[in-house]
């Protein structure tokens, strides 16, 4: 019973870095999303788009 306590244990904490690391990791990538939008001004701008939308196709 020692040996299954024990292996619970290590299994548990294994798992707990595990998640620690993925959310340490999504956190840094939302990060660098951020920035990288922001430093190349790639942002959406929802305002010009429902211009773009109301005025209809354009005819070139």
């Amino acid at each position: 019973m020692t040996a299954l306590s024990a292996l619970a244990t290590a299994t548990s904490r294994s798992r707990g870095f595990v998640g620690a690391a993925a959310v340490f990791v999504m956190m840094l990538h939302t990060c660098a999303n951020v920035v990288v939008r922001n430093l190349f001004n790639v942002s959406m701008n929802v305002n010009e788009a429902e211009a773009d939308a109301k005025s209809g196709p354009q005819n070139a």
